[in-house]
């Protein structure tokens, strides 16, 4: 059985990692909620990126 990934966002086919902004340090980051980078299209390709782009983020 597959695990659920944690900082993953998928839309129209479209893949991104992301992670969420605590509220009490969003003052620092411009009042963003959560901080995002594209991934691509291809699952492969972005589920082998994704570690990468969490630890970037």
């Amino acid at each position: 059985m597959a695990a659920k990934r944690r900082h993953w966002k998928e839309k129209d086919g479209r893949y991104w990692a992301r992670l969420a902004i605590p509220a009490h340090l969003r003052s620092h980051f411009g009042n963003k909620t959560q901080l995002t980078e594209a991934l691509g299209g291809d699952l492969k390709v972005a589920d082998r990126n994704h570690s990468a782009a969490v630890a970037r983020l």
